[in-house]
């Protein structure tokens, strides 16, 4: 299982300042336009300025070597201005780099407090590196039941990876009693969601199971998917 991080990618819906507001729209237009060096060079004026986004966008061009060479180190720099200030997307590439030893030593436990940060503020990425950290003992104690849960809210919220290992872990029995018609339906659901390495997981299990089961849980799946993933165990 690999951890995740975000890519310096365009998303929107954030709130900047007007006084920085188009040094910010600058940049975003300069990016979509693949000139990460002018890019960079607004970004980093309204980074500057103390825009959290912006600090984001600077650190994660930094992290790739965008528009700049590859600096591991401004990007911690940028990536923790913006961890300051309460920006999740920040604190999930904290862990991430922590969790790596990018630009630092690496430390799973300074790499868990940025994603518990992130992970309580919704951000999907996180709670989904959580369950790995719980379920392979990464800077805490290996707990299956803890593992679940970060899962568990990954996968209502349709990440395909935490649908996919919750189904490894009903199949297994890990945190969980075996359950076939569950491990069926999560991996179903991780499969029709673009999760690669489910599909085959979710054969081998269909030949220890009955017709009768494997119709119960393609219902099960069904239902999930029309609950939008919400209530499905």
């Amino acid at each position: 299982m690999r951890k995740l991080f975000l890519i310096a990618a365009i998303w929107l819906g954030a709130f900047i300042p007007n006084a920085h507001a188009d040094s910010f729209k600058a940049g975003l237009q300069l990016y979509r336009q693949w000139d990460h060096f002018a890019a960079l060079a607004q970004f980093r004026l309204a980074a500057e300025a103390g825009v959290a986004d912006a600090q984001f966008m600077v650190g994660a061009m930094h992290a790739e070597g965008k528009g700049t060479s590859q600096d591991y180190g401004q990007a911690l720099r940028w990536y923790r201005m913006a961890a300051a200030q309460g920006h999740a997307h920040a604190q999930l590439n904290l862990g991430f780099m922590h969790d790596q030893g990018q630009g630092t030593p690496q430390d799973y436990q300074e790499a868990m407090r940025w994603f518990v940060l992130a992970a309580a503020q919704g951000n999907v990425g996180a709670q989904f590196n959580l369950g790995i950290m719980h379920y392979q003992g990464q800077g805490t104690p290996q707990n299956f039941d803890l593992a679940m849960r970060w899962f568990t809210l990954a996968a209502a919220r349709g990440h395909a990876g935490a649908q996919r290992q919750l189904g490894v872990m009903h199949r297994a029995g890990q945190g969980t009693e075996s359950d076939y018609l569950r491990a069926h339906m999560w991996l179903s659901l991780a499969g029709w969601r673009g999760e690669r390495s489910a599909g085959p997981q979710r054969q081998m299990l269909a030949q220890l199971m009955t017709p009768e089961q494997l119709t119960q849980a393609h219902k099960m799946a069904l239902d999930c998917r029309s609950r939008n993933f919400k209530a499905c165990d």
